[in-house]
């Protein structure tokens, strides 16, 4: 879904299989900036990521002859490596929004444990980028907890992800309303 727009049949195929979609964007971003030496965690991240993890990013600290050739290109081309990130998100983010419009569910997900993406505080960026796709606020909440809960299935998801009775009540108390900006 990142090299080329959705169509109509692949949309189709999506709901006629009951396909819960957990587009992982950030993933994609943090692959291409860690490799080219351009990094940009967001504040959540550098506040409560792994300071070891975040440190481990550091590419420029790996020896010379030790480089995989895609670290190599991109350290020498970061433009470059950034112009192929922005390719795949222009075609991502409209795929996204597509594939909500059409009533596709929508996961928010990380794939955190790959290159850059920090386990917890991702999510953040995760949202952030939904956001760019045009998912409003409350879709995106949607994404993080009813249809999140879908995709984990069986007995934890029965109970998860919804604030209804028989439902566990896991809930966090702020100091604003999600549903007006949750990115």
């Amino acid at each position: 879904m990142i090299d080329k727009p959705v169509d109509d049949a692949f949309v189709k195929l999506l709901k006629d299989r009951h396909t819960i979609l957990c587009p992982t964007l950030v993933v994609f971003e943090r692959y291409g900036r860690t490799f080219a030496n351009k990094l940009n965690l967001t504040p959540e991240e550098r506040a409560w990521g792994n300071p070891e993890v975040i440190a481990s990013l550091d590419v420029t600290k790996i020896p010379p002859d030790k480089l995989p050739e895609r670290i190599k290109t991109a350290l020498a081309k970061p433009d470059e490596a950034l112009g192929r990130i922005k390719k795949t998100y222009d075609v991502a983010l409209k795929n996204l929004k597509t594939l909500e419009d059409a009533g596709v569910p929508i996961a928010a997900g990380t794939d955190a444990g790959n290159i850059g993406t920090i386990h917890g505080p991702a999510l953040f960026r995760e949202f952030q980028l939904m956001k760019e796709a045009g998912l409003t606020p409350m879709q995106i909440l949607q994404c993080a907890t009813a249809n999140a809960a879908q995709l984990f299935g069986g007995e934890t998801g029965a109970h998860i992800g919804r604030i209804e009775k028989g439902y566990l009540a896991d809930f966090v108390v702020l100091n604003s309303n999600p549903a007006d900006d949750i990115a």
